[in-house]
């Protein structure tokens, strides 16, 4: 089709309509686009970065092997020492201040993530905490009363973690971390803040 052809027919009441109707329609499918990958921002986003920095840090606090545990072969969690690297680890991947976890530049969250670590080492004789709880509210831990028989355990995750079943739950089989992270992200379309939940367990495999 030849230039004058194609102008010809765009100075037709036809040719008139179509532009007007793509010019209406163009902003709208834009926006579809735009929303479409913000939506593909927050799920993934938040599906994937979030529950990988939850996972690493559990990977992190789990190899916080005590020393005189380890002194005598027998690998047992340090609680103190796998609570920083929690949230060494998570500030880390997420972009946040190391000693208050405030999100820094470009984090995509709005305010500190709050969290749950359990360390759950069972009763042992070395003098380490059987089962100590840490919060984002109470970093230095409450020591849990444990049963005689250690393993296998049973934790559910909900709002927080605790003992026995649940509709979410894990086995723990050996010593163990297990964190329950919420963070807060903002929607740049629509300004609505999106709370975001991810667990991780993270336990020691002794190959003796």
């Amino acid at each position: 089709m030849s230039v004058y052809r194609l102008n010809s027919r765009l100075r037709e009441p036809r040719g008139l309509t179509f532009i007007i109707l793509l010019l209406f329609l163009l902003p709208v499918l834009l926006g579809f686009m735009y929303v479409s990958l913000e939506h593909t921002r927050i799920v993934y986003g938040s599906d994937v970065d979030l529950q990988q920095a939850v996972e690493d840090a559990v990977r992190a606090a789990a190899m916080s092997v005590d020393a005189v545990s380890q002194a005598h072969a027998v690998y047992l969690i340090d609680p103190d020492k796998a609570h920083e690297m929690l949230r060494y680890t998570l500030a880390y991947n997420l972009g946040l201040d190391p000693t208050t976890l405030t999100p820094q530049q470009n984090t995509g969250l709005v305010e500190s993530p709050s969290y749950v670590l359990l360390i759950y080492n069972g009763n042992n004789e070395y003098g380490v905490s059987a089962c100590r709880k840490y919060t984002s509210t109470n970093p230095y831990g409450t020591d849990l009363v444990c049963d005689e028989v250690a393993f296998p355990k049973e934790v559910a995750i909900g709002s927080d973690i605790t003992f026995g079943s649940g509709e979410l739950s894990t086995v723990l089989e050996s010593p163990s971390c297990v964190a329950l992270v919420e963070a807060k992200m903002t929607d740049i379309i629509t300004g609505e803040n999106a709370v975001v939940s991810r667990w991780a367990t993270g336990r020691i495999v002794s190959r003796k």
